[in-house]
């Protein structure tokens, strides 16, 4: 596990994202990394995204600060969520901070019902990536969609 996206591998880009895809994507990460800042050090919600507007030019800026703004204040709400979708051997306790930083940003995301919520799964499993290997973005990959399957099941998302 890294606090930091893979470094850039001197290779040709892959990324084949629209340009405003490109910036909501960075916000996205920007996000994930100020809320994991403010769990993990105390931080002030300002202070730290105007470390990450100051450190990344392009990003989405409504986006990061949607994100970060709705997702810490409710963050009893997404556990209470997300907890029953965990596997048998996970307790949310024993799940790193940045894995459930990323759990709660995406089911976040995926209530403010602006991106589908099928491509916001695949974001953030994509974003999970970045930091960690194989088996963390499979399991927020199956915990994210069996939340969205509940979420579809109680009316409170569309499918």
């Amino acid at each position: 596990m890294t606090d930091q996206p893979a470094a850039d591998s001197g290779q040709p880009s892959t990324d084949t994202a629209k340009p405003n895809q490109r910036l909501r994507r960075a916000a996205r990460v920007a996000a994930v990394q100020a809320l994991y800042e403010m769990a993990l050090t105390g931080n002030q919600q300002a202070d730290a995204l105007t470390y990450r507007r100051e450190s990344r030019q392009t990003l989405d800026n409504a986006l990061l600060e949607e994100l970060v703004q709705h997702t810490s204040s409710n963050n009893d709400a997404w556990d209470k969520t997300l907890i029953p979708h965990l596997s048998a051997n996970w307790t949310w306790d024993r799940l790193p901070l940045l894995l459930r930083v990323i759990l709660r940003t995406a089911l976040c995301e995926m209530t403010m019902a602006v991106t589908p919520p099928r491509v916001v799964i695949n974001e953030y499993v994509n974003l999970t990536k970045q930091f960690f290997e194989v088996d963390e973005p499979k399991f927020v990959n199956a915990v994210l969609d069996r939340c969205y399957k509940q979420q579809v099941a109680n009316g409170v998302l569309p499918e």
